[in-house]
This record gives structure tokens, C-alpha cells and sequence, in this order.
């Protein structure tokens, strides 16, 4: 699955029904890179249920694609955007929190809205020289992520997962992490 990088008022449509409407452009310099499985981005957001229910805001989230960080449909649509560009993604609930929701605030089924807006993205983690911006980020958002145990599994991105695994809701990568 691969959305190609919108216009703004083009929706772009996934058979699997996420969709992304590009609110504002990116500048034209940005328009042509395409993003890559471990770039890290940088965006500011709004979710929201389909009745309007603000689930949270937040003016700055830093997360690496393809790493489940995020949930899938918020991973794959970013992957689809450029830097500065702003656009209202809708996630199904089989690349968000699938059958069973989340807790009380997140319910079954339930399909999510995000109003995204691309802030910056910094090559891959191993591409990253010491001294630079990006490292500099890394090291003080380090210092507030918990350490993994050295035993747990890397998280399986959502096109390696199985198709039960995806839709369910059940599988890594479809619950906020980090």
C-alpha cells in the first residue's frame, strides 16, 4: 500500500479505506522527497472520534516511520506527507485500535480523525551524524523514553504483520507507544 503525496483538496483513497485530504500544501521545495521506513517525523495533531469527540492535541510528536510507534494508519498516511504540509487523515479502526477500542475513551470499532501537520523530518537514525539537530533531539528525548527490556521483540511493522493481525486491532504498532 502506498498513497501517493496529495494536493491540496485531493483526497487520496486506500482500498483498505484510509484516506487523506491535504489541507495545506508543502512548500514546493519538499513537494518532490518521498519519505522513507525509519526517517523520523516531527508533527503536531489533532484526533478525533467521527462524532467529534476530541480524543488529544498535541503540538509536537516525534516519531520514526515503519517502527510502530504510532498506530498503523497515522504511520502509513504520515509516510504520504511532506514536510510543512497539513492534512486531515481518517484512519478505519483496522489500522487503529481495531474490535476492541481502547479502554473507555477509544470505543470499538471506531474510526479515528487526525488533522496532521508535517513539521519536520530528519534522515534515518543510523544516517544521522553526531552534532546534528536531529541528534540533538534524540539525546534529550532519551532522556525522558523508558529503556526497553533487553528481551522484548522488536515491534513488526504493519506490512510485515499478517492480515488477521492487522485488522484485528491485536498486533504491535496498533496502540500508541513510547
Amino acid at each position: 500500500l502506498r498513497l501517493q503525496a496529495g494536493r491540496r483538496g485531493g483526497l487520496a483513497r486506500a482500498a483498505q479505506g484510509l484516506q487523506k485530504l491535504v489541507l495545506e500544501d508543502a512548500p514546493t521545495e519538499h513537494l518532490c522527497r518521498e519519505l522513507e521506513e525509519g526517517e523520523i517525523c516531527e508533527v503536531s495533531y489533532d484526533c478525533k472520534l467521527e462524532d467529534g469527540t476530541v480524543l488529544a492535541k498535541t503540538k509536537f510528536a516525534r516519531f520514526e516511520l515503519g517502527a510502530c510507534e504510532v498506530i498503523d494508519g497515522l504511520d502509513i498516511l504520515a509516510s504520504t506527507m511532506r514536510q510543512g504540509e497539513v492534512a486531515r487523515c481518517i484512519v478505519p479502526p483496522e489500522y487503529a485500535y481495531g474490535a476492541k477500542g481502547l479502554g473507555s475513551s477509544i470505543p470499538p470499532n471506531a474510526t479515528l480523525m487526525y488533522d496532521v501537520t508535517m513539521i519536520r523530518t530528519f534522515p534515518k537514525r543510523a544516517e544521522i551524524g553526531a552534532g546534528s539537530a536531529a541528534d540533538e533531539v534524540d539525546a534529550a528525548a532519551e532522556e525522558k523514553e523508558a529503556v526497553p527490556a533487553a528481551d522484548q521483540a522488536k515491534p513488526v511493522p504493519f506490512w510485515h504483520k499478517p492480515d488477521e493481525a492487522r485488522e484485528s486491532g491485536s498486533g504491535p504498532g496498533d496502540a500508541w507507544q513510547g
